[in-house]
Parts: structure tokens; C-alpha cells; sequence
């Protein structure tokens, strides 16, 4: 009978718990990465295979800007609406007699190759005035090993790159941040399902995400758990702050891509525009704003003042969004994520992008 009462009772202190962390920590909810859904939050693709409302091939007299980029313009945890293309369509609407439209392009996986691939083949018929690169930093890794003809055959697909019916799929090059520390020298037989089991748990109950996220943290913050730059995929998330051989291979292809991307959108009267997304250990060296303790030591490249330079140098705008983060002093970022902005990153986003594109010339990146 005793064993029954404690029972109940540790039930309705979980309820109860569940339920204040549901209230006050939202963000929890962004574990869950099911099929269709992204974290926590269901989505839809549109009749064009985009993350966006339907809308006309024809535009009239609506001025047009197409955002292009991978799962950060995608808004992987977040809902459409709060997205940075669909914020900044807000702004620039916002007192303008313009009818403006911010088409959400982002695709999971994306990298420039592959962007420039898709807008070629898909995104120019939109008849975009404007072409808006989301640029996140691990976009100098992901296009080394893939050439024209993957890439030509991946913007087939139901938003280009993923299967709609497979979106599980793109957990696979985040497992450096899902392994249990306590399980990584079992056997692969034992260990996937218990790293399955976990991922279950957190995606359904924000409590148990909130939980496993902070004693994930503890790992890192006393050294028992250190993030490590030995594994393939570790390399090529970092490879554009130059810790591997590849790093030079990796920034010329990715610099070749927006300079054709340039040359083909200019010949065709259409503003290009590279937003520069940072990542979360960037923003601070406060343990909440470098959740991995990531040593920057090893680091020898500025990736954000490489791109301003390669910007003046060839003439594309490049909008640099790491100096307004450092100055929100907020968390901007998911748990256990440290380069897929929260919602108050998306606006932050949105309004250093929407304030370049007012200031700018016409003909480099305004609008």
C-alpha cells in the first residue's frame, strides 16, 4: 500500500513538472524530430516542394525575394511563421506601399552548390527580384564530397533534397550531439537503441528532454564529456574555422559557387544577398552560449571576416548577423543545438537582414 502511495505520488510530481517545464521552458520541445514534424512542430510543403504557404507563379506587381539556405532557413524547430524570411516579409510590409514577398527556399541539408543547383533548375521560375543566401557555417563542410550530378538529382526530390516522407533522415549528421557518454564503448547492437530510446523519450515528455539536456551540460562543463574534432562528421561542421586539411578545398568550392551564383543572378537584374549565420559558441564564452565548451584554440580561420572580405572583393553584400546576437545577451539557440536559431534568433535574423536590404544600393543587396 505504501509503495503504491509513493508511487502515485512520484506520478503527480512528474505531471506537475512536466507541466512548469512545458509552461516555462518551451524550448524542450524542440528534442522531438519525428517524421513531418520539426521540433515538435508539425509542418507542410507547398505545391513548389517549399516551406511556404501557396501562393501564384505569377506575381503582378509584388516584389519578390527568395530565401534560399539549408534546415536554418528551413526553420528547423520553429514555426513558419516565425521563421527569418516570413519575419522579414512582416517588416518590409510593414507601412511600405511595396506588396513584398519573402519566399521560404530553405532546404534541409542545403549548401550553396546545391542552392545554386536548385535555383537554376527550380527557383528562377519563381521570378525572384531578389535571392537571399542563408549561409550557415557548416555549409563549407557539407558541399566538399558532392558534385553536380548528386546535387542535380537531389533537387528532384520533394524539397529538393530530403524525401517529405523521410525527414528522420536528417538527424544523421547531428549524432555527435546524441550519443550517451556512458554507452559509447558498448557494442553498436546495444548502444543505437538505447541512443533510439532516449531520443523517443525526450521527443514525447519536455521534463525528461530538460533533464537529459542539463546533465549533458554537467558532462561538458566538468570535462567528464568533451567535444571532439577527431570524427569526420565533427570535421566538416568546423572545417570553415580551418581545423582540417580540407578547410581550403572546402571555402574555394563554396566562394566558386556564390560567385557564379552572383554573375548568373546580376545577369538577370536580380540582388544577391549572403547572410552570414553564426554559431552558438560564437556568441558567447558563457557556458549557456557554448553549450559544448568548444575549444576555439584550434581554430584558424575568422569565418566572418573572411566573408566580409570575399564580399567586397566580389562585390556581393554580405550580411554579418554575429554582431546584433552578441548584443541580445539572450539564448538563441535550441538545447543540444548549436546552429538552428530559436525564435528570438529567427527575428534577430530577420531585422539585421531587413535593415541591410533598406540601406543598401539596388544593384549590391538592397532592395
Amino acid at each position: 500500500m505504501k509503495a503504491l502511495k509513493v508511487i502515485i505520488v512520484l506520478a503527480v510530481l512528474f505531471v506537475f513538472a512536466e507541466l512548469a517545464v512545458r509552461i516555462f521552458a518551451p524550448e524542450y520541445r524542440a528534442l522531438d524530430h519525428r517524421k513531418g514534424i520539426t521540433g515538435g512542430v508539425p509542418f507542410s510543403l507547398n505545391s513548389y516542394g517549399l516551406r511556404d504557404v501557396e501562393f501564384g507563379m505569377e506575381k503582378g506587381d509584388e516584389y519578390r525575394i527568395l530565401c534560399v539556405g539549408d534546415s536554418v532557413t528551413f526553420g528547423t524547430q520553429n514555426r513558419l511563421e516565425d521563421t527569418y524570411p516570413k519575419v522579414l516579409e512582416r517588416l518590409l510590409n510593414e507601412g511600405s506601399n511595396t506588396r513584398y514577398r519573402v519566399i521560404n527556399a530553405g532546404g534541409l541539408g542545403g549548401y550553396p552548390q546545391l542552392e545554386f543547383e536548385y535555383i537554376k533548375a527550380k527557383g528562377i521560375d519563381l521570378m525572384p527580384d531578389h535571392v537571399i543566401l542563408g549561409l550557415c557555417l557548416n555549409d563549407v563542410g557539407n558541399g566538399v564530397g558532392c558534385d553536380t550530378d548528386t546535387e542535380q538529382a537531389l533537387i528532384k526530390r520533394p524539397n529538393f533534397w530530403k524525401n517529405v516522407t523521410d525527414f528522420s533522415s536528417y538527424r544523421d549528421p547531428f549524432s555527435w550531439n546524441k550519443e550517451l557518454p556512458f554507452v559509447t564503448n558498448i557494442a553498436a547492437n546495444i548502444r543505437r537503441p538505447l541512443i533510439k530510446l532516449r531520443w523517443y523519450l525526450m521527443g514525447r515528455s519536455y521534463l525528461l528532454g530538460w533533464i537529459d539536456v542539463n546533465i549533458t551540460g554537467l558532462l561538458y562543463r566538468t570535462g567528464l564529456k568533451k567535444y571532439s574534432f577527431d570524427m569526420y562528421g565533427e570535421k566538416m561542421v568546423m572545417l570553415s574555422f580551418g581545423i582540417d586539411d580540407a578547410a581550403a578545398a572546402g571555402w574555394k568550392k563554396m566562394e566558386t559557387s556564390l560567385i557564379d551564383m552572383k554573375k548568373y543572378l546580376s545577369g538577370r537584374n536580380i540582388g544577391f544577398t549572403v547572410a552570414v549565420f553564426p554559431y552558438e559558441f560564437q556568441v558567447s564564452d558563457n557556458p549557456r552560449e557554448n553549450f559544448f565548451r568548444i575549444d576555439k584554440s584550434k581554430f584558424t580561420i575568422n569565418p566572418q571576416e573572411r566573408m566580409i572580405a570575399f564580399g567586397k572583393e566580389n562585390d556581393i553584400a554580405v550580411v554579418d548577423i554575429l554582431p546584433e546576437y552578441q548584443k541580445s545577451g539572450k539564448k538563441l539557440y535550441y538545447p543540444l543545438d548549436y546552429c538552428h536559431p530559436n525564435v528570438l534568433g529567427h527575428h534577430i535574423a530577420a531585422r539585421t537582414i531587413y535593415g541591410s536590404l533598406i540601406k543598401g544600393e539596388r544593384t549590391n543587396g538592397g532592395i
